[in-house]
């Protein structure tokens, strides 16, 4: 079993455990033929999303998956900079 809640108020994860935790969540998936990820756009960007989609990509091109990236834009109103504070 994965436990997807890793993070939270206060906690950083560093780029090693993010990539063990995806490896561990698609080596639970097993052989993945066709990939879609949809990351959100750059009014996101603090989620650290992009660094996670490289990642995925990289280790699913490992696995010679068929991998397409649909960014998602325009699907959401952009936070205020006080919002983006938390």
């Amino acid at each position: 079993m994965i436990d997807l809640e890793l993070g939270g108020p206060g906690v950083v994860l560093d780029d090693a455990t993010i990539e063990q935790h995806l490896r561990e969540m698609l080596r639970s998936a097993g052989a993945l033929r066709r990939v879609l990820i949809i990351p959100p756009d750059f009014t996101r960007y603090h989620s650290h999303a992009g660094r996670i989609t490289v990642m995925l990509h990289d280790i699913l091109r490992e696995a010679k998956t068929e991998i397409t990236i649909l960014p998602a834009l325009g699907t959401h109103v952009p936070m205020t900079p006080l919002a983006a504070l938390g």
